[in-house]
């Protein structure tokens, strides 16, 4: 698909459809409030806050919860309307309005962390993100991905009515097996896979007073798998040196 067909699916329809947006201050911070656990996700592998780049950044909220967890942080998002809202409602002046990561300019090994929370499963050219991503990451960076889970049971049980396939906006469908072909075929190291657990195994699960942490929660969430997969990686010590050298 063009890239121009691409855009012109992120307008403010797409955001009114896909995410349940208000623009009170109080809604705001709720929905600021809930991106709170993936910073908290990110700082098990990066304790120390540094520079943080969120791809697809939609509205902001999560680089809104990032900034008050103490990172320096900055956004690429494809859609105008979305830059603008969190530029003058959120005050995220370092949001880049771009077609591709590829053309918003940042220079190489700029971030510490770089984030793509249900974005490549939109984009026409998924291996080039990730190169992108590489070049943009300083040595040791840590790159997280969260895309849906082809593989999961969710889809299996559900098939072509399945809510990870969100046609026209999903252009890649991708299991985890080809997730950690990709990322590796860009010399990432992936340091860890989470899996998001079937809605009914969490609920039985919290029935018994047992924690997603705990050896049985692992286990529902590695085999009794809801919709997303979340890769953790960091590029490897020989792709480092091939960037030095370039």
């Amino acid at each position: 698909m063009h890239e121009r067909r691409v855009k012109r699916l992120y307008n403010s329809d797409y955001f009114e459809e896909h995410i349940d947006y208000y623009c009170s201050a109080e809604q705001i911070e709720e929905h600021v409030q809930r991106a709170r656990p993936l910073v908290e996700k990110i700082m098990r592998f990066r304790p120390t806050p540094g520079c943080l780049l969120d791809v697809g950044c939609g509205m902001g909220f999560f680089l809104a919860a990032a900034r008050q967890a103490g990172w320096r942080v900055w956004g690429v998002e494809i859609s105008a309307w979305a830059c603008d809202f969190a530029r003058q409602t959120l005050g995220l002046e370092t949001v880049i309005c771009s077609d591709t990561l590829g053309q918003a300019g940042l220079p190489s090994q700029m971030f510490d962390v770089v984030t793509m929370w249900h974005v490549l499963e939109h984009v026409p050219e998924p291996g080039e993100f990730i190169a992108e991503a590489s070049r943009l990451l300083q040595p040791e960076g840590l790159l997280v991905v969260e895309t849906p889970n082809f593989a999961s049971l969710e889809a299996w049980r559900h098939r072509e009515r399945w809510r990870g396939l969100d046609v026209p906006y999903h252009l890649y469908h991708f299991t985890p097996r080809t997730m950690r072909v990709l990322l590796e075929q860009h010399s990432f190291r992936i340091l860890a896979i989470e899996f998001e657990m079937l809605y009914r195994a969490s609920v039985w699960l919290r029935k018994i007073r047992q924690s997603p942490n705990s050896r049985l929660g692992q286990f529902l969430r590695r085999y009794l798998t809801g919709r997303d997969m979340t890769f953790y990686a960091m590029l490897a010590s020989h792709f480092l040196e091939e960037i030095n050298a370039a």
